[in-house]
């Protein structure tokens, strides 16, 4: 009779972080020249994504990227839309360390 050993890795979901965050932008945007100037600013508005997230011993850091949208009108009161994207990072300090662990 012979025995057969099989080493399988099993995945397991662990609340590492019970919080949250807040990233704050400051950041000066100027219109390129093709663009009409700003007369009003109707509505301002930021999207963010994440890029990138990982876990450094007790620390999990996120990387991302923030859209921010301006939509205005000029001096004739047409209504324009302009974009801009801002990189950003953002780190928690964890309880203790987690080496191996991945956010999802």
């Amino acid at each position: 009779m012979s025995i057969e050993l099989t080493r399988n890795d099993i995945g397991t979901a662990e609340i590492l972080y019970d919080n949250f965050a807040e990233q704050s932008i400051d950041c000066d945007i100027s219109l390129p020249d093709y663009c009409p100037d700003i007369m009003r600013i109707l509505r301002c508005s930021v999207t963010n994504s994440i890029t990138n997230s990982k876990i450094s011993g007790d620390r999990a850091t996120v990387d991302g990227n923030a859209k921010i949208r301006i939509v205005y009108a000029d001096e004739k009161n047409c209504i324009y839309c302009y974009e801009q994207d801002y990189p950003f990072s953002k780190f928690a300090e964890l309880s203790q360390v987690y080496d191996g662990a991945v956010l999802c």
